[in-house]
């Protein structure tokens, strides 16, 4: 039988039960107020860290008088002062910090170079003149790389990067000898007193017997290089017989002097170029022989103001000599000078080197050999102040022509511009002589330029060749009379020849 259910019972087990959990404590939020601080703080220190600029340390072999307040300079520009000299811990180097400007952080990176700049007397020259009054300062020199990484230490060099891999168009040379006396790293190659190259190492050669001194001929000079070029020490100091020091003389530059340097000369019969890594013989005194006494070889050098594809024109210098004769006194021999370009089978220059009054007796010189000047079929033109002759009128000048001719077939060809207007130029003569010219220093009048007086033109430019910076081929010629610089189109040329000449039968 059921039993009736308890209803006060069944009302209290209907009813929800409260349960009561402790109450955590917010403790995070104490440290809030802290944390904002110290970034606050980190932020101010990285800001004032960056206006600061960065510090970098350099370890020098040597102070050379650098000083703290000294500064770091970039391409003439201070992007950094010295704050502090110290030296390391084993004593062997100074170590210098550097701190850097702001906004030249991207010097210090993988592969930069420094160096202090002091007053140094070498081979090269003279360096850091301007110290030898101001206060030394540290150079440098970035790495190539922009992608290396960032450094803050640095080992500090004695001078700035060299570039050790010839570049296009030098070439180098083995100069082998018994005795390196007066011959050092960086000792000048020089051909009739200029510089042309400079020697870049010196080893001993494999079997021990002699010294190998590696040369580099810059560009414009490889010509100089033929098989039959010869090489000598020149010495730096030059001391003749006489009375204590009445003999002495200084015939030479200062480096010279203090260095000397190596010489070379071509017999005027010159051989063949040479290639890449060519050995010569280096003496110790100039040759003896019968050519060394009058060596005149007709060479060619590059042109730096011209592109690479272009060739300048074959030239050679020419003069014409007359004798003024007067009553009661004594003749006056008279000369002037000026430059012969070849067209083809011509040679074109200004006209008053083949125009000579009758009363006079003319004479016209070209590279040694001398001629009746009334004996030349001179050539009219397009100018009257221009002229050409034929090589094959003149038999005394075979040898030459035959040169001039040969190197034309080989690519020295004088190739025209089509329309001659002011534009960027330059002239140029045989002995490599240069001088660029702007557009804004000639003016075009009727079919010619002349140039204003801003050029500055010697005697030495009367028949020079006015060549196009642009493309290199030849605008005209320059002729200079009296106060006049004008530069005249050649009309008319013949093509280069191509046919090689014939020399001269013997009688």
């Amino acid at each position: 039988m059921t039993q009736p259910s308890n209803p006060e019972t069944t009302q209290a087990h209907d009813l929800p039960v409260a349960h009561t959990k402790p109450k955590r404590r917010r403790v995070w939020s104490a440290w809030l107020l802290p944390l904002a601080a110290l970034a606050l703080t980190g932020w101010m220190l990285y800001t004032h860290q960056k206006q600061q600029g960065q510090v970098i340390e350099i370890n020098f072999s040597h102070a050379y008088g650098l000083k703290p307040g000294n500064s770091l300079k970039y391409r003439g520009m201070t992007v950094g002062e010295v704050e502090s000299l110290v030296l390391t811990k084993n004593l062997s180097r100074v170590k210098a910090l550097v701190r850097l400007r702001p906004g030249n952080e991207g010097l210090a990176r993988s592969g930069s170079r420094f160096w202090i700049v002091h007053p140094q007397v070498d081979l090269s020259g003279i360096k850091g003149l301007e110290t030898v009054i101001g206060a030394r300062y540290i150079a440098v020199q970035p790495g190539k790389s922009d992608k290396q990484r960032w450094r803050t230490r640095f080992q500090g060099m004695e001078g700035p990067r060299k570039d050790t891999n010839a570049k296009p168009g030098e070439l180098d040379i083995v100069l082998r000898t018994n005795n390196i006396s007066g011959v050092r790293l960086g000792t000048p190659l020089s051909y009739r007193g200029i510089n042309i190259g400079s020697v870049q190492s010196i080893h001993l050669a494999a079997t021990g017997q002699m010294v190998e001194i590696y040369a580099r001929v810059k560009k414009p000079f490889t010509d100089l290089l033929r098989t039959n070029t010869e090489f000598w020490v020149k010495a730096p100091i030059n001391v003749e017989k006489g009375i204590l020091l009445s003999g002495f003389r200084i015939g030479m530059s200062a480096k010279t002097l203090l260095f000397g340097d190596i010489a070379l000369a071509i017999p005027t019969k010159k051989g063949k170029p040479v290639r890449n890594g060519h050995s010569y013989v280096l003496n110790q005194k100039p040759s003896e022989a019968d050519w060394a006494k009058d060596w005149k070889p007709l060479l060619r050098v590059g042109l730096q103001f011209l592109p690479k594809e272009a060739t300048p024109p074959c030239q050679v210098q020419a003069r014409l000599l007359w004798t003024q004769r007067r009553f009661l006194r004594s003749d006056l021999k008279k000369a002037r000078t000026g430059w012969l370009t070849l067209m083809g089978n011509q040679l074109w220059g200004p006209a008053n080197l083949f125009n000579l009054a009758k009363k006079y007796d003319g004479q016209l010189e070209v590279a040694g050999h001398r001629f009746a000047l009334n004996r030349i079929k001179v050539l009219l033109t397009g100018h009257k102040q221009l002229r050409a002759i034929r090589p094959t009128s003149v038999n005394t000048l075979k040898p030459l022509l035959d040169w001039m001719l040969k190197q034309e077939r080989r690519g020295c060809q004088a190739l025209r511009v089509k329309k001659i207007q002011p534009e960027k130029s330059v002239l140029v003569v045989g002995s490599g002589l240069q001088q660029p010219i702007s557009n804004t220093q000639m003016k075009k009048q009727k079919d010619t330029l002349t140039l204003n007086d801003s050029v500055p033109l010697g005697s030495a430019f009367h028949g020079a060749a006015a060549l196009s910076r642009k493309t290199g081929r030849l605008i005209g010629l320059v002729v200079i009379e009296d106060e006049t610089r004008t530069i005249y189109p050649i009309r008319n040329a013949p093509k280069p020849s191509t046919a090689p000449s014939k020399p001269p039968q013997k009688r």
